[in-house]
């Protein structure tokens, strides 16, 4: 059983979407053991809607979260209130982090950054030479009934039924101006709205001709159910957003708060949604007139998110098995072996066989040169792997290479992030600007693992070279 600490607030005034998709990932990872930290108290009926069976520990202050925290724990953090400096002090004390972010603002000195918003991307972000991104639809965080939703084909929609849910607080009321401007419409058979735990308003929903229900704080199964049979709906670009593009809903969608525009922007831009800009009762009455003219829906999430998200966990709390220790002149057999190994040469940049003294006498030579920083993976003292970085001037280059025995167990990704965590630490100068690594156009696991990291890539001739301003801060 793996152990996470999850730190998100909740509430009427500040929203359940942190709560809910922090919720959804440990839901969907069943062999993760988690403690939920909260500066407010959950209630119950909010505890189901996103099944919550949890251990919940409500903290006086949200600094008070520091003293829960010891070395190597595995925290998740979501939440717009946390700044580069409580992040920094959960890295002081040897804690793995990482942070669900879609603002992109501030310096993140995490593990690993998740951001589902399209059109971000990895140097958007300020933060570790070792960060790992996952970034984009792929890894949208959702509730795995809408998992579910999202690998079904199609399915059967109540014909010009509508759904309305502005989230768990809406405190603008922006559900009751959907419903008249749908009402005003003429366009739906019947309307569909569900109210979050926190919407306080006093609204009676009973001036329709045609059937409208109310539902409040659904359970994720039945919230799930009744959005798969939906045709229309109108929300906000936020979390649930994802969820009615995953149920394939032909949608109208806008933004009204802030932090909401560029996921706006950036959904806009694919076509996720008839715009309604500011939510407005005239923005809504145009988008539905609109949004009838939509013969079909698709989406471009594929419900394996969470296995995604599964695997790069899975990866950080490993980290501890595996040390990082300087080359010595041991280890010129084993270097040896690795490099002629068949799968090595396959996508070597010399196909051709390595004499031993040839290896032996280019090993040495790295070893005893202060332009070149070389390491050792090991797995209980057994080396597995190896990582150099040969600098020249302001550019450091990386290579690295990997037992093949030891292939498809994801060790490459702690290999690199080890790595880049040694050079940071050991770079303490500024004359490094650039970390570049060259990869054959081919070898499709080392593009996607730098690439995973934030490099930037450049194509040279028959292979990719990939770069990365190196962000160092000491």
């Amino acid at each position: 059983m793996k152990r996470i600490k999850i730190r998100v607030d909740a509430s009427s005034e500040i929203g359940f979407g942190h709560l809910t998709r922090c919720c959804a990932l440990i839901n969907s990872i069943p062999e993760i053991h988690a403690l939920f930290y909260s500066t407010e108290p959950i209630k119950e009926h909010v505890r189901q809607m996103c099944k919550i069976d949890f251990t919940f520990i409500t903290l006086t202050n949200s600094n008070d979260f520091q003293e829960h925290i010891e070395a190597e724990d595995l925290i998740l953090i979501d939440g717009y209130e946390f700044d580069t400096n409580y992040f920094s002090q959960l890295k002081q004390k040897g804690a793995k982090v990482i942070c669900i972010d879609d603002l992109a603002n501030q310096y993140l000195p995490v593990d690993a950054i998740i951001n589902p918003t399209p059109g971000f991307e990895a140097w958007t972000y300020s933060s570790l030479l070792s960060t790992q991104y996952f970034l984009g639809l792929d890894f949208a965080v959702l509730r795995s009934s809408f998992q579910a939703l999202a690998s079904v084909q199609k399915s059967p929609k109540i014909e010009n039924s509508l759904f309305i849910c502005f989230g768990g607080s809406d405190p603008l009321n922006k559900t009751l101006i959907a419903y008249k401007a749908a009402l005003d419409s003429q366009n739906f058979s019947e309307i569909h709205i569900v109210l979050g735990p926190g919407y306080s308003h006093k609204v009676q929903f009973d001036d329709s001709t045609i059937p409208v229900i109310i539902y409040r704080a659904l359970p994720e199964m039945e919230m799930a159910s009744l959005m798969s049979q939906m045709e229309y709906g109108i929300t906000p670009t936020s979390g649930i957003l994802l969820e009615c593009l995953a149920a394939k809903i032909k949608l109208i969608s806008g933004y009204y708060i802030e932090n909401q525009q560029f996921v706006y922007a950036e959904h806009l831009k694919l076509n996720s949604f008839v715009d309604a800009s500011d939510l407005s009762y005239e923005a809504i009455l145009s988008g539905m007139n609109a949004v009838k003219r939509i013969n079909s829906t698709s989406t471009t999430i594929d419900g394996k998110s969470t296995e995604r998200l599964a695997r790069m966990i899975d990866s950080i709390q490993s980290e501890s098995r595996y040390n990082l220790r300087l080359a010595t002149a041991e280890d010129t057999d084993i270097t040896y072996e690795w490099a002629n190994r068949e799968a090595t040469r396959k996508y070597a940049f010399s196909k051709d066989f390595i004499p031993f003294e040839n290896h032996t006498n280019w090993f040495l030579s790295k070893l005893a040169s202060v332009h070149c920083l070389y390491f050792i993976l090991t797995e209980s003292e057994k080396p597995i792997g190896s990582i150099r970085f040969d600098l020249n001037d302001s550019i450091a280059t990386i290579s690295y290479l990997l037992d093949p025995l030891a292939h498809g167990k994801g060790l490459g990704t702690i290999l690199l992030k080890k790595g880049l965590e040694m050079f940071e630490k050991l770079n303490v100068s500024s004359e490094i600007k650039i970390v570049q690594g060259y990869v054959l156009k081919e070898n499709i696991p080392s593009v996607k693992l730098f690439e995973r990291f934030g490099f930037k890539v450049e194509i040279e001739s028959n292979m990719y070279l990939f770069k990365k301003n190196t962000r160092i801060h000491v």
